[in-house]
């Protein structure tokens, strides 16, 4: 605190005047300064006046006093003088270390067809939506850098790490947008059997893993049915969906994976699986399986008029890990890597990320060149036309706020950069103006 005015300085340097005989005044006492060589153990008095020798020491101090009784000579360093010097630095190095592993993360993300969505490719990606950030105005769009890990992480150690970042919904409030799993019967083979009742994929499920207990049955022969007059095995099978709602895939960057998922019995067989992602960021999960068979014996002559009967009971397993951390993302948290500096002094706080609609999850097509553009533009600077996703480095902050804090303006240093829409500008760092943007994904 500097003249009663708080948070005004990072830094002092004071020169002491020439030893004065302090008069009393207000909070201070009378003292005749005296000098001698320097010693440990001076007496701060005998060279700063009353407002900078406080005892014990405080953050409090003043570059004025009364007439006659103050000579100290204080230069301030601002947090202003600091970054000014520090984040050009910063930048430097940003571009250096830094956004290689993150334009390697968010170039194409999302691109498998049909496995995220029927309209995305290696050319028209789909890229994570933003995560709330400062007032969320300007959300989903834009916001905070979606680093969010779930692997290989150690919550409430690590800042970024989530272990139910990505959860199943299990009794959401909102069983339109989030039904429960469920189970549907597909179609196959000759004699296909039937799903007794209703699937049970709540009792045992959790946010981390779906378990879907299924018992389906059917029967053989009867009816006169010549085809069962010798007799023999009957096979029945069955191929479901397993059908799940993964919240907030949209919102991090993940790859699919088939391990883990399960079924309880064997023969079994995973025949396809698909995870498009919707507008709120959700990743609709079917995951179709080959149910093991259920079989009876056919008895000769017998089972022309009284069948057999079949059934089968297991659990179909799908845990919430078969969306896997990006590689790429897992690198950016490499130890001992020339980008560790970033992560481990939380520069990513000081990000701001910018992703087109067209290229969110819901955007159609998946490409921000077509029809009305919405393109992520910076007017000035150089960063190329047509991105995809952009992000900038914040600087210190210009009104002297505590960070963090709810005030998008406190970040962001003009209103075209916090208005929300797909332009941006870039201008001469200075006392005024602290934002520097990069290109993370541009065609």
């Amino acid at each position: 605190t500097l003249d009663g005015q708080a948070n005004a300085a990072v830094a002092l340097l004071i020169a002491p005047g020439a030893a004065l005989s302090v008069q009393s005044s207000a909070n201070c006492t009378a003292y005749a300064q005296t000098r001698s060589t320097p010693a440990p153990g001076i007496n701060l008095r005998d060279y700063l006046e009353c407002q900078n020798a406080s005892s014990p020491a405080d953050a409090t101090f003043a570059t004025a006093g009364p007439s006659g009784s103050f000579n100290d000579q204080v230069l301030a360093v601002s947090a202003a003088d600091i970054w000014s010097i520090v984040e050009g630095a910063v930048a430097t190095r940003l571009v250096r270390d830094v956004m290689p592993t993150l334009q390697a993360a968010f170039a194409t993300p999302y691109t498998s067809n049909p496995q995220w969505g029927g309209s995305v490719s290696a050319t028209a990606p789909m890229l994570p939506f933003a995560l709330p950030f400062a007032d969320n105005s300007t959300q989903p769009y834009q916001g905070g850098l979606p680093l969010w890990r779930s692997q290989g992480c150690i919550a409430g150690t690590d800042p970024l790490c989530d272990p139910n970042f990505v959860h199943w919904a299990i009794n959401d409030p909102d069983q339109v947008a989030n039904p429960n799993p469920s189970v549907v019967k597909r179609v196959f083979g000759n004699t296909t059997a039937n799903i007794s009742g209703t699937p049970d994929c709540l009792s045992s499920s959790t946010s981390q893993v779906v378990n879907c207990t299924i018992t389906y049955s059917s029967s053989c022969g009867g009816g006169l049915n010549l085809g069962y007059i010798l007799g023999g095995s009957c096979r029945l099978d069955l191929e479901v969906s397993v059908l799940a709602r993964a919240q907030n895939v949209g919102r991090a960057l993940r790859t699919f994976t088939t391990a883990g998922i399960s079924v309880s019995g064997s023969p079994w067989s995973l025949v396809s699986s698909a995870t498009p992602i919707n507008s709120a960021g959700s990743a609709a999960a079917d995951i179709r399986v080959q149910l093991p068979p259920a079989s009876c014996a056919c008895i000769p002559i017998l089972c022309l008029l009284i069948p057999c009967f079949a059934s089968n009971t297991v659990t179909v397993t799908v845990p919430i890990p078969i969306f896997q951390d990006d590689p790429k993302l897992t690198a950016l948290f490499t130890p001992a890597t020339d980008w560790e500096w970033f992560i481990e002094n939380r520069w990513y706080e000081a990000m701001y990320y910018a992703v087109a609609p067209r290229h969110a999850p819901g955007g159609s097509p998946h490409d921000c060149r077509t029809a009305v553009s919405d393109c992520l533009t910076v007017n000035g600077g150089s960063l190329p036309a047509n991105a995809r996703a952009l992000v900038g480095m914040m600087g210190y902050s210009m009104s002297n706020l505590a960070r963090p804090n709810a005030n998008l303006s406190d970040y962001l240093d003009s209103i075209e950069n916090r208005n929300g829409d797909p332009v941006f500008e870039q201008k001469t760092a200075g006392r005024s103006f602290n934002d520097r943007f990069f290109s993370v994904s541009a065609y």
